[in-house]
């Protein structure tokens, strides 16, 4: 009773059940397929796994580099212990440790060289496999070890039989024999790049960029820590300095405490300004070369203008320009101004050749600014003009009074003849106010207006309007009393209608505590009887208004209130349309719905379909649901103990029933896979099988050969059977009678030495098994054919089969030895199939020996081809030598 909660059901069962805690404010809902919800996840009791609708999945104790798991919506995942079948790819891992450099550390591209290389001419190859994608042709490249330094520029990047590669040419220092494991460092492009230096020693970090030749040096761009050596700093100095330091820069350090600008200060439109300084005084500056201080003059329409420098000293003087002989527009005068002006009649004003002062000022009645109003007075009397909008002309000027200090009024002879300006008018058809239009004024028919037509107050035939507020402390208005102690009443006990000021408005009785109608100053609403909406107020309850049969929405005030939907009897459907349901901001008339809302998120969402019988419930955490399950996409959990992926059964998907009945496509098992009866694939699995001589955990084949006339599984006929039973494995030939006809297939056991024997039905030679032992046959026949295969792809498998161990070594029950590879060291190297854990297969040995054999020739082809290149070479350098030698005896001959 301390509670609020609400129940759906459907077909007799519970479709959605929510309660409040027993604060009555926080929602608590449960019981949806296991898992309770609220707006904005699911979760499993006493929170043991959280799945988010923002896209993250979590235990309910994560505490970050503490306690629990968690898979975030962008990928980032928290572990304690992470234990992978597979392999595990990352482009950085990062343990938490405390990293250090000796001397410095540069921020930039680089590979390492996968092979020793000997480079012969300046122009050569460096493998860096995988990490070729760091360079791009026309890079530079470094290549330096404690006394070589080589610079190379990138001329192409490919890839062949033994990895891949980038082709460098000399740029500056000699080429070196290195080895395998050699830095080679990306410095960017030859037309100038940059990059980033650590100095664990001055210490500093630099960010540097060079103009295609890093090896002439660079040039620091931004530096922060110890300046020395950057521009004007000799000693060691810590701060921050960027920009060149012989052109324009920004320095600032902690020993002078002075920042330093070379270069100019540009604050942008929309900054907010430069804060106040500290101990500058810049009134105490003297005037110097540059600046100084300096008069203001006022100029038309904007204001004061500046020239020069100007301080915040005292403004020393104001010009103020001759109008005598100009009518300036209203944008040339200072708003808001009460400067006197000399003005002459050439501006327009009545009277020859005389002078007076005109004021500029802004209306009091104008709160905008958007207007300016001219006085001008004259001996003759006063005179007023107002800019037009915008300041974009002067409306015409009109005399205020006469000489003698008199008001001017204007007549008005008709009603088309509208005023010139603003003013109080007298004409024949109308008298009052003026400015643009009539404001307040009396026609020739008696009528009187106050602000307009649309204004707050109007008499017209003999109906006053009032457009705002009435006070009246008594009186009468259409039948009801006003005072000031009851308010607004008429009539008495059961006709009373009454409005009193702190109390409300009630009806039916003349105390508002004994009313049948009442509503409260604070809004409380009180009917016995009625209708509100279109629903009828009793004292059982509010059900639609005028409806006496089965088909209505009830809401019960008898025991526990209660929502009651009834069903439309005549077409015996569980529910019908009462107005239809606003769902997602459009009303859906042909249909019926709920939406619960707590902490101002919608917490459950449910509408009929457009039949107005089933139910469509979306949004619970993301989950979409109806009378039977939980559904989201092609992920079906169904509340009768089922749970199904894109399911159909024997084609698509998969299948969990509540019997525990699985059907998949492909399943991993990695532990024991139990059971007592069923099928894997033809392999039918039977606890207590009746065919004779089979006992209880026997696995039958129910294999069907269409040759030989032999059908298996199939009575009336002939029936081949392969038994596999503790440790025996047996084929039996039975008749439609079930007896025995053969046993031609044995295990262990048999009219021959064979560890294994094969009974082949029909010829077939479909079979396969696995054994330790020894298989004695004069060929394998291995399934090769292009049109059975797909993904071809290059490979290389010398370095893998340097690398992957190979022993010496005998089996457990065998004393013979062999050499070979373990199927564990295979699989970790060649990753070639999922099941190669254990195993090996003779096709695949093959491949690999013969891709093997064809790289060991590629490699010795191109040895050969490197000896001939140097034996030419060395034919070449031998006659030059003899050459030589025969001028030098020559000339040794001569002197």
């Amino acid at each position: 009773n301390d509670r609020w909660g609400i129940v759906l059901r459907a077909g007799g069962n519970n479709l959605f059940q929510v309660h409040s805690c027993i604060d009555g404010v926080t929602n608590l809902c449960a019981q949806i397929a296991g898992w309770n919800f609220n707006a904005n996840q699911l979760y499993s009791s006493s929170c043991g796994l959280i799945l988010s609708a923002a896209g993250s999945i979590q235990t309910g104790d994560f505490v970050t580099s503490n306690k629990g798991w968690k898979i975030d919506s962008i990928g980032n995942a928290e572990f304690n212990n992470l234990c992978a079948r597979g392999a595990i790819k990352t482009v950085v891992f990062i343990k938490d440790q405390i990293s250090v450099v000796g001397g410095c550390a540069m921020i930039r591209p680089a590979g390492l060289s996968a092979y020793d290389v000997n480079p012969t001419t300046n122009m050569f190859n460096v493998f860096v496999n995988s990490e070729v994608s760091q360079f791009a042709v026309n890079d530079l490249a470094r290549l330096k070890d404690g006394l070589n330094d080589y610079w190379g520029c990138v001329i192409a990047c490919g890839c062949n039989q033994y990895g891949c590669y980038i082709t460098l040419g000399i740029k500056s220092g000699a080429r070196f024999n290195f080895t395998k494991g050699q830095a080679i460092v990306n410095y960017g492009s030859a037309a100038g790049c940059g990059g980033i230096v650590l100095n664990g020693q001055c210490p500093y970090i630099d960010l540097y960029t060079h103009s295609g030749a890093p090896w002439n040096g660079t040039n620091s761009r931004v530096r922060i820590g110890n300046l020395n050596g950057w521009g004007a700093f000799a000693t060691d100095t810590y701060g921050i300095a960027a920009g060149c330091p012989i052109g324009q820069y920004l320095t600032f350090d902690s020993a002078s405490g002075v920042l330093n600008i070379k270069g100019v200060i540009v604050i942008q439109s929309g900054s907010s300004g430069i804060a106040g300084f500290s101990d500058a005084n810049i009134d105490n500056i003297a005037d110097g070369a540059t600046y100084k201080r300096t008069t203001i003059n006022e100029k038309a329409g904007a204001g004061y203008g500046f020239s020069g420098l100007v301080s915040n000293g005292t403004i020393v003087g104001i010009n103020r320009p001759d109008t005598r002989g100009s009518n300036e527009l209203p944008t040339w005068y200072t708003k808001g101004s009460f400067n006197e002006f000399k003005c002459s009649s050439a501006i327009g004003i009545t009277g020859a050749n005389s002078y007076g002062n005109l004021v500029t000022e802004k209306p009091w009645c104008d709160a905008s600014g958007g207007y300016v109003v001219q006085t001008y007075t004259d001996g003759a009397g006063i005179w007023q003009r107002r800019s037009c909008a915008n300041h974009l002309n002067w409306q015409p000027w009109y005399k205020v009074t006469d000489g003698s200090g008199g008001l001017v009024n204007r007549v008005v002879p008709a009603q088309n003849a509208a005023p010139s300006g603003a003013g109080l008018y007298l004409g024949a058809d109308y008298m009052g106010y003026y400015n643009g239009g009539w404001k307040t004024y009396m026609d020739n028919t008696g009528n009187f207006y106050l602000s307009g037509t649309s204004g707050g107050l109007a008499w017209v035939s003999n109906v006053l309007t009032v457009c705002g507020i009435v006070c009246a402390c008594s009186g009468c208005v259409g039948g009801f009393t006003i005072n000031d102690t009851e308010g607004l009443y008429s009539g008495s006990d059961a006709t009373r209608v009454q409005i009193k000021a702190g109390a409300g408005f009630w009806a039916g009785a003349t105390a508002q505590a004994s009313a049948p109608f009442s509503v409260t100053q604070a809004g409380v609403l009180k009917a016995a009887s009625g209708a509100v909406g279109g629903w009828e107020i009793s004292s059982s309850g509010i059900r639609k208004y005028g409806e006496t049969t089965a088909q209505y929405i009830w809401l019960s005030s008898s025991g526990c209130p209660t929502i009651v939907v009834a069903g439309y009897a005549s077409t015996g459907a569980s529910y019908h349309t009462f107005g239809g349901c606003l769902f997602n901001g459009a009303w859906l008339n042909d249909r019926w719905g709920i939406v619960l809302r707590a902490g101002g998120n919608n917490l459950f969402q449910v509408h009929s379909c457009i039949d107005g019988v089933t139910n469509l419930c979306a949004q619970i955490a993301g989950w979409n649901f109806n009378s039977a399950c939980l559904y989201s996409g092609a992920l079906i959990l169904n509340s009768a103990g089922s749970i199904a992926g894109n399911y159909t059964a024997g084609s698509a998907g998969w299948c969990i029933s509540s019997t525990g009945a699985a059907e998949f496509n492909n399943v991993t098992v990695r532990g024991t896979t139990c059971a007592t009866s069923g099928r894997i694939g033809n392999i039918c699995i039977s606890a207590s099988c009746l065919w004779p001589g089979v006992g209880a955990m026997t696995i039958v084949s129910d294999y069907f050969c269409s040759t030989g006339n032999v059908h298996v599984g199939y009575t009336g006929i002939n029936t081949c059977r392969i038994l596999l039973c503790f440790g025996q494995i047996q084929a039996y030939n039975c008749n439609a009678s079930g007896s025995l006809a053969c046993n031609t297939l044995r295990y262990s056991a048999g009219s021959t030495d064979y560890a294994m024997c094969i009974c082949m039905f029909g010829g077939s030679t479909c079979y396969a098994f696995c054994s330790n032992g020894r298989i004695n046959v004069n060929s394998v026949s291995c399934s090769s054919d292009r049109n059975m295969k797909t993904d071809f792809q290059l490979v290389s498998v010398l370095p893998m089969i340097r690398q992957t161990p190979i022993t010496k070594w005998r089996f457990k029950d065998s004393h013979d030895y062999q050499i070979g590879w373990m199927a564990q060291d295979f699989h970790c190297t060649f990753r070639l199939a999922h099941n190669w854990e254990t195993n090996l297969t003779v096709s695949g040995l093959d491949g690999i020996a013969l891709r093997g054999v064809q790289e060991l020739d590629e490699c010795v082809a191109y040895n050969n081809r490197r000896i001939i290149e140097l034996e030419s070479r060395n034919a070449c350098l031998e006659t030059r030598l003899n050459c030589l030698e025969t001028e030098f005896l020559q000339l040794k001959k001569a002197a």
